[in-house]
This record gives C-alpha cells, structure tokens and sequence, in this order.
C-alpha cells in the first residue's frame, strides 16, 4: 500500500516536468476529461470558428443574400427606359423564380413569381415586384379604377393598373388628373405613341403648359410646342426626320426651335 502511495506521489509531482520533456507543452483537461495538448486545442478552435464564421454563416449566407438582391435588382434595373416609372414585363427572372418554389403552371399559362398568368394576362414587373395583369388596348377594357397603361418594354402592349391617373393612355389632355396628354419616350428620347397622361414638368416629351407664367420652361435644347391634344409638350429639334427614331420631323407653322425649324413628334 505504501510502495503504491509513493508512486503515485511521484507521477504527480513528474506530470509537468515529464509534459514538457515529452513534447506536450502546457497541458489541459479536456471537455471528456481526457487531456489535450494545448497548441492542438487551438488549432482546432480556430480552424472551427474560421470555417463556421467565413463559409457558412457569413460567406456563403451573405454571398447568396447579396446575389439574390443584386440579380433582382439588376434585372428590374436592366429593363427600365426613358420613361422612369412605367411598369415593365416581368422577365425571365420571375419565371424562375416560380418554377424554382414548385408552382407548376399549365402549358398554357406563364409562370411569374408564385402565380401563373393566363393568356389575357401579362406578368409585369413595377419596381421589383412581378404580378399577372390583364392586357388591354384602351382605357375601356379596364375596370375603375384601373385604366390601359402601356409597358415600357412590352412592344407595344398594355395592362389594366390602378395608377391614379399616372401613365394612363390619353386622346386629349381633359383625359388626365394634370391636364397633360403626351407621348412616351423610347431609350433615344424620342416620342413613341401611344400618348399617354405625364406630368407638366417641362421634361422631354413632357409637357410644358403655362410654365413659362410661372418663371420655368423646358428642359434645355428643346420647345414647347401646343399640340392638337389641347396641351403645350417640350419636344427635341430637328431639320429632318433621321434624329427622330420612329417619329417624324414635323415643320413648324412659323419660327424655330433652337434654329431648327421642326421638332421630332408622333401622332396620338
């Protein structure tokens, strides 16, 4: 019993001495109890917190997050035009978007975010948020307070949106809240029929209706010129049609604009 006292006595007082002989370093007890040697304890914790905190929760969770708001965002952003505000088709994007979360749609329908639009429908996309809208080719095809608002990518094609009156399509200016008929603009700027309801800003192709008795006017290089819609549009310059895109150089009546004596317009 004593012989056994002894040594364990021994291998006790040995412990610290005998872990730097072998090698070990400083020495703790591990979680099990066991003992584990110190450099290796935080070689492993740190490569542990690495990985965790690099890969999983901020690299790859933050990585995704921003590829997801970016491709959104930059597919919404891609699609926009002159006409700032105006809805857009709802794009490729959103199909799969709706195929990915399992909403099958019929061979005759259009998938477009969660939903599934039908042939009288188009998906639109207004400011990053896709829904099915129903088509149209005037203001009579809708219901109040929807009216026929033209999309800015879709070709010529229009959707039922209530937008108090903003983008509506037009024939006069009485037709809109602010008075303002006027055409839309393609990526050139140039006016693109269907006329429909803008605000009276003074911006290209916007109209530019009794600014002057207030100190404003229009944008710079263009004229405000009355219209036959009943309300005065600031439009571009020209001396021929080759400036005008899909519109025409229309003469003026009398004078110039900018020393040019037409300017770039299109029939409503």
């Amino acid at each position: 019993m004593r012989a056994r006292f002894w040594t364990l006595l021994a291998s006790a007082l040995c412990l610290g001495a005998c872990a730097d002989l072998w090698g070990f370093g400083d020495v703790t007890v591990g979680t099990d109890g066991g003992v584990t040697p110190d450099a290796a304890a935080g070689t492993s914790t740190g490569s542990a917190s690495g990985a965790v905190s690099g890969s999983s929760s901020t690299g790859m969770a933050s990585g995704m997050s921003s590829g997801v708001s970016a491709g959104s965002s930059g597919g919404s952003t891609g699609s926009g035009g002159a006409s700032a505000g105006m809805p857009t088709i709802g794009g490729s994007g959103s199909g799969s978007s709706g195929n990915s979360s399992g909403n099958g749609c019929a061979s005759n329908q259009t998938s477009c975010g969660t939903a599934c639009c039908t042939a009288a429908e188009i998906c639109i996309n207004e400011s990053g948020v896709v829904s099915c809208q129903q088509i149209c080719t005037t203001n009579a095809d809708c219901v109040a307070p929807t009216c026929c608002v033209p999309l800015e990518n879709g070709g010529g094609r229009a959707v039922c949106l209530a937008t108090s009156g903003n983008f509506c399509m037009c024939k006069k200016s009485t037709d809109c809240p602010a008075k303002c008929c006027a055409p839309q603009s393609d990526e050139n700027g140039n006016p693109v029929a269907p006329y429909v309801c803008k605000p009276n800003d003074g911006a290209l192709n916007d109209c530019c209706t009794a600014l002057s008795s207030v100190g404003l006017g229009c944008v710079s290089g263009t004229c405000c010129e009355t219209l036959s819609v009943g309300n005065d549009v600031c439009l571009e310059p020209c001396s021929n049609s080759s400036k005008c895109g899909a519109s025409t150089c229309e003469q003026l009546s009398s004078g110039n604009c900018n020393g040019e004596t037409g300017v770039c317009l299109v029939a409503p």
